[in-house]
């Protein structure tokens, strides 16, 4: 076997190897929001955009639509829908501010879940404050859970209301919540029927809220800090889930739209993490790229063309005539049949006088005359070639074996002849 094919079949064996290895390997989850639909992830809502259109009764749906968007559209204007925002880096200006004022006076119900960091106009409007709570750390959660810490987990409690006649409590990793909201300390000309929903304790017994909700026209804003809930994870961990329903009652039966447009979208997410997108990103290392894979196309462009391989060496054949007739002699004298020699020999010797003089010596008809054409050629007396070649004709018919000295002798004539040619 030669030596690429072996270098081919490992090749094959390693890619193989590699890809069985692949699939043996536990799955590995990436922790970071993304909201997004197509999203399977923890932090993703493919499954919780399932789950909803499966379990809300009034409709639930995805669209791409942004605010300024729907104010336009002549349906949202008639119809009542609740509106559901997911976003970690949500900005609300002035202007954003606005569309959600005018979508809730026409009676719709607005849910924003973000970390509310660029969300100063909203919070003066609502008349809260918002304190940092952490960061998602996976690796926090996993170390507390190992050394059995207690300290890694929250309990929101909400309590029973005109909706909902009993309190409940949520048990949940304080990881997931990234900011909490407390009423602001600002002295106001105003206030605001302003309702906070769940809430927990700090280090110094005050509460701190996951959320609150406030009527604003027909319509009514509700802020939750807490994003994460309303993902794969967060559906499909049984405390959270039943966090995420009273949430989605707050809608009040009205059919719910998710903005998917404040989502950061899995293509999108996947290419700005590529390592292409930061080489394109930078021009010296663009070009450098661009530079790179030109070198690797013309290498494969000229490497293509088919290379010429050494001519080898050809020995001329070796000849064989000598031993070919050594071969046939020694099988003709194992046989020792004369007369069949002798036929051989008269069969070359009337050809090669047919192919020198035009004589056709098995013309019987034409004996005598083709007898005399051929003593003339061959300057020899018509009466000793007649001899010959009636010796030659009756050693033939004869049906009587023939010794060594009468072979001899009519071979020797038939030489004779040929040589005075």
């Amino acid at each position: 076997m030669k030596g690429t094919t072996l270098l081919k079949l490992g090749m094959v064996a390693f890619i193989v190897l590699v890809i069985v290895a692949k699939m043996q390997m536990p799955r590995s989850f990436r922790w970071a929001p993304t909201y997004s639909t197509r999203d399977g992830q923890p932090f993703g809502c493919l499954v919780f955009d399932s789950v909803m259109k499966q379990t809300v009764k009034q409709g639930y749906s995805v669209s791409k639509l942004k605010l300024e968007e729907l104010l336009a559209d002549s349906a949202a204007r008639s119809e009542k829908r609740g509106f559901l925002i997911l976003s970690d880096n949500y900005r609300i200006d002035s202007t954003e501010l606005n569309k959600i004022r005018t979508l809730t006076e026409r009676g719709n119900i607005v849910m924003i879940a973000t970390d509310l960091w660029y969300c100063d106009t909203l919070m003066h409007y609502l008349d809260i404050e918002t304190n940092w709570a952490s960061n998602f750390n996976i690796g926090f959660i996993k170390q507390r859970h190992i050394f059995n810490t207690a300290n890694y987990t929250d309990t929101l409690i909400w309590k029973a209301d005109n909706k909902r006649k009993e309190t409940r409590r949520y048990r949940v990793f304080s990881k997931l919540i990234s900011r909490t909201i407390y009423p602001s300390t600002a002295k106001r000309k105003f206030y605001r029927q302003r309702h906070f929903l769940a809430y927990t304790f700090d280090s110094d017994g005050k509460q701190k809220y996951m959320a609150v909700t406030d009527h604003w026209g027909r319509g009514k804003i509700i802020v939750s800090s807490t994003p994460l809930f309303f993902t794969n994870y967060g559906i499909l961990d049984s405390t959270i889930c039943q966090y995420n329903c009273r949430m989605m009652d707050e809608f009040e039966g009205l059919p719910i739209v998710r903005l998917h447009a404040y989502a950061t979208d899995t293509d999108e997410l996947v290419a700005e993490r590529s390592p292409l997108r930061y080489f394109i990103a930078h021009p010296p290392l663009r070009w450098a790229l661009n530079l790179t894979l030109l070198g690797v196309l013309l290498f494969m462009t000229f490497g293509a063309r088919r290379r010429q391989k050494a001519i080898p060496v050809v020995e001329p054949p070796a000849n064989r005539q000598l031993e070919f007739v050594q071969l046939i002699g020694t099988l003709y004298h194992q046989r020792h049949d004369n007369l069949d020699l002798v036929r051989k020999k008269q069969l070359f010797f009337n050809e090669e006088v047919r192919r020198r003089t035009d004589i056709d010596l098995d013309n019987e008809a034409e004996a005598e005359q083709n007898i005399a054409l051929l003593a003339e050629r061959c300057a020899l007396p018509t009466n000793e070639l007649k001899t010959m070649i009636e010796q030659l004709n009756r050693g033939l018919n004869s049906e009587q074996a023939l010794n060594d000295r009468a072979m001899k002798q009519l071979i020797d004539n038939m030489n004779k002849i040929i040589q005075a040619l």
